[in-house]
């Protein structure tokens, strides 16, 4: 069970800022939701808008980069023919009906998504050097507290050094 404490407007998981940092001001951008938001053709969950706006456009220990709202779009231009070539990737990617879309991703080419089940908005990855896809049953704050936390067991993920470097993009 986690526990709640304040970030920005709403509440994360316990620890999240003591791994990330405190929101970045300014960081969400309203506009770029609305354009993300329209391009998708669904909206966006509020826990998603508010973890990507804090985080979004950050390099975490140079392995991992999160992207910033007003990327999204192009992000997922970039992905979209790449990723369909991929036997092993189910889901379309957004502005398909039931599509997912790119949120992050490391220095070996991983791409992780949000991608849309019964349960709720998920995180998973393409793991490009395993041509493994994983997923998981945690909503995006989740799995980023226990991803960046030193009790994580993902293969793909570094064993991080602490405090993890947080640099901009």
């Amino acid at each position: 069970m986690h526990g709640d404490h304040e970030v920005g407007e709403g509440a994360f998981p316990e620890g999240l800022s003591e791994l990330l940092g405190p929101a970045r001001p300014g960081a969400d951008d309203e506009d770029a939701w609305a354009e993300a938001e329209e391009w998708f053709r669904t909206p966006v969950p509020g826990e998603v808008r508010e973890f990507l706006g804090a985080y979004g456009g950050v390099w975490v220990s140079g392995f991992l980069s999160i992207i910033s709202p007003g990327a999204l779009i192009e992000c997922q231009e970039f992905h979209r023919d790449s990723v369909a070539r991929i036997r092993k990737i189910a889901d379309p990617m957004l502005p398909e009906p039931g599509g997912m879309f790119v949120w992050g991703s490391t220095v070996e080419a991983d791409l992780l998504f949000m991608v849309q089940r019964p349960s709720g908005w998920r995180v998973a990855a393409w793991v490009r050097q395993w041509h493994e896809w994983y997923e998981s049953d945690l909503s995006l704050a989740e799995w980023a507290s226990f991803a960046f936390s030193s009790r994580q067991d993902i293969p793909w993920l570094p064993e991080w050094e602490y405090p993890l470097e947080i640099s901009e993009m």
